[in-house]
This record gives C-alpha cells, structure tokens and sequence, in this order.
C-alpha cells in the first residue's frame, strides 16, 4: 500500500486577539480535514499561517518586523489576517509571498486549491485558546462580549469580579 506524505502546517495568531483566534481554531479544522497535519512548530511545517492583527500603530510595527524575520524561514509564510487588508502597502515592504486578509478569508482556497473541502464548508468553532488556557461555555461568551463593546481591560475586569477560573489544556 502506497502511504501518502501529509503536508505539514503551522498556524498561529498574533496577540491573542480573539476575533483571529476564531479564524485560527477553523483554519486548523479546515487544513486538518483536508489531510494536513498541524505542527506545533513552523521549523517543522511546509506552510506557516500567520494570522496578523493591525489594531494599533506598534501592533503593526511589531508585526512586519515578525513577517520579515519568519519569511527567511525554509517554510512556505502566509500572511493573514487584518494586516493584509488594513496595511497592505506596509506588508507588500517587508513580504512578497502570500497574504489573504480578513475580509477575504475564504480565498485561502485559492492557494490551496486541491483541497476538496472548501473554507466556507467547515463548521464555525468556538473554542478560544489563550496559549495554554481554554475559556468555554457561558463565560467565554461573556468574556467575548465584554471585549468587543469595551475592551480588553473590561473583559479582564470581569473574570477578576466574576471569579470564572481559566483552566489549563
């Protein structure tokens, strides 16, 4: 029996901002079900997704230095994320690969157009995984509440006052 090699991926998002980490848990599902592996480190991935976040002015900063470095990696780099759409011109200095933004997330099937289960097919995920922390069920739900109308500092203040306990993978 002919045993076919999986490609490997990486896919990881920038600052933990919880909106990208949604499309980060789908992009795994998505590469996942479409027979890749995914990789806990990019020295070990064919392709290393990169989920980008532009929200403030140092954030962008920080994250074009990051693309500049990781695309010297032997990994294919893909850029997603809202950088792409929102600092488009600033990535295309620092990197010349791949890039989809946000607002186009379903054209990752255009670089991967083999794949026989398209993005928009797979089942939206909830999971929210803050490094090594998973929030689940009604807090989790609250605490991605508070972030979009008031912010990170809110969301903070809220499991502090609320006593909801953060349980380790």
């Amino acid at each position: 029996m002919n045993k076919q090699i999986k490609n490997k991926v990486f896919i990881t998002s920038a600052y933990a901002c919880p909106l990208r980490v949604l499309d980060a848990s789908k992009l795994r599902n998505y590469f996942s079900l479409n027979n890749f592996e995914i990789v806990e480190s990019y020295s070990l991935a064919d392709y290393y997704l990169f989920i980008s976040c532009s929200v403030t002015l140092p954030i962008v900063e920080s994250e074009l230095v990051t693309i500049k470095e990781l695309s010297k990696s032997s990994c294919e780099l893909i850029v997603m994320g809202c950088l792409p759409g929102a600092n488009e011109d600033d990535l295309k200095k620092v990197f010349g690969g791949k890039y989809v933004s946000t607002k186009n997330i379903e054209d990752v099937d255009k670089l991967f157009p083999n794949f026989w289960i398209k993005y928009r097919d797979v089942p939206e995920t909830y999971k929210y995984d803050f490094g090594d922390y998973i929030l689940g069920g009604k807090s989790r739900d609250s605490f991605i509440y508070l972030i979009l109308k008031y912010g990170f500092s809110a969301a903070g203040s809220f499991l502090k006052l609320s006593g909801i306990s953060i349980i380790a993978k």
